[in-house]
């Protein structure tokens, strides 16, 4: 646990974070280790996987949750990219989107 290390006085050289769901904490990460590098590895983008699901949806009150829901990790996930030091990524179609 974080807090605990950070608690006991250990601080990490560097934080890695791997997958969106921990990358979505990477401004509170930043706010509690403000000296530590942090690198995140983004195995897969994962509004690109919201995006497909809403444009999918053949119903029209589903399809509105899930572009919500879309636009909104969107939003989250490259806002805290942005607070990463450095962000790995698998591949060039991912790269790509980010640049975008």
């Amino acid at each position: 646990n974080l807090l605990q290390r950070k608690k006991s006085g250990d601080i990490p050289s560097v934080i890695i974070i791997e997958w969106t769901q921990p990358i979505l904490l990477t401004d509170w990460i930043r706010e509690h280790f403000p000296g530590v590098p942090i690198v995140a590895i983004e195995v897969d983008v994962s509004f690109l996987s919201y995006e497909r699901q809403y444009l999918n949806e053949k119903n029209f009150l589903f399809r509105c949750y899930k572009q919500k829901r879309y636009t909104t990790l969107k939003k989250s996930e490259l806002y805290q990219l942005g607070y990463a030091d450095l962000v790995i990524l698998n591949n060039y179609k991912d790269y790509n989107l980010l640049l975008r």
